[in-house]
């Protein structure tokens, strides 16, 4: 059994299960660390989630664009000769901070779990707590953690260095902050000031339980004017936004964008899209490859 924000270890990569829809018997995998020189290097966050120039090379297992997710993934079988090691987050909390802050947040314990560079053993003194909380009132219950435990005189959740990086590279102004897969705050561990990343996952149960939907990319099209009718699912990265187009047409577009995963109902975007066809579902499905415009309310 394998937990989203779980890692697995191959001989010469760490990665983290990416997403809840696998193809059978195999894990899609996200490089977050590489051997080299006798040491683990980690890729830019940024340069690691768009799979973008020297990180596609670093890869030491098939490499396969995913068109149900918009991009490159690892595939990786999950037998023992490709798969040497599988961190879990729910395994390894004894110890942490999760226990103290769930109390505090009036959460039961088993509800949150380490995931990053300390989950797998590679954090060093000043690394960051990274933490993931289950189920589907996680949103609600990393807000209440921050609340009750965030030691930062900011705002709880505040806008991730990955967004602005997003905003300075592509000019798209953040329309707002709204809860999303990753909050931040500074907390007490043990002696130490730390600072918090907050991730969420829909479930604790087996991340490889959901095929992933055969599906068939159709072309490229630049949707204009789409409006969000329902983004209920924003938080998840990758997730899916329920919209419909300027001719009234319903559609789901595909989260794989920071900008889009801020959106709420009633917001418009216009993106270049990769149309995909998921049997048998008729409605029309996209990935946005490149927001192009964005509009508030």
């Amino acid at each position: 059994m394998m937990r989203e924000y779980g890692f697995v270890r191959t001989r010469k990569a760490v990665y983290r299960l990416f997403g809840r829809h696998h193809p059978p018997g195999k894990a899609l995998l996200l490089l977050r660390y590489h051997r080299s020189a006798g040491r683990w290097h980690k890729p830019g966050v940024f340069e690691a989630e768009v799979m973008s120039g020297a990180v596609l090379d670093l890869y030491d297992v098939p490499l396969r664009p995913v068109h149900h997710y918009g991009i490159a993934l690892g595939v990786a079988p999950l037998d023992s000769d490709t798969v040497t090691g599988y961190f879990d987050p729910l395994a390894a909390v004894h110890g942490s901070a999760a226990p103290s802050l769930c109390r505090a947040a009036g959460l039961a314990e088993g509800t949150v779990g380490v995931t990053g560079s300390r989950l797998v053993g590679l954090a060093h003194r000043n690394s960051d707590l990274d933490l993931v909380v289950y189920g589907p009132d996680g949103p609600a219950a990393g807000a209440e953690i921050l609340r009750t435990s965030s030691l930062s005189q900011e705002r709880a959740a505040e806008v991730s260095s990955t967004m602005r990086r997003m905003r300075s590279l592509n000019g798209i102004p953040v329309p707002r902050e709204t809860e999303r897969n990753i909050f931040k705050g500074v907390v007490r561990d043990g002696a130490r000031e730390r600072k918090l990343d907050l991730h969420y996952a829909e479930s604790d149960e087996d991340a490889t339980s959901l095929p992933l939907p055969a599906s068939l990319p159709v072309g490229e099209r630049h949707l204009r004017r789409v409006t969000v009718v329902d983004a209920g699912r924003r938080h998840l990265f990758p997730g899916q936004l329920e919209c419909r187009t300027a001719d009234g047409r319903a559609c789901a577009v595909w989260i794989n964008d920071h900008v889009l995963s801020l959106l709420l109902p009633g917001d418009r975007f216009s993106a270049v899209c990769t149309e995909v066809r998921i049997e048998p579902d008729d409605a029309a499905q996209y990935v946005a490859r490149t927001v192009t415009e964005v509009a508030l309310r």
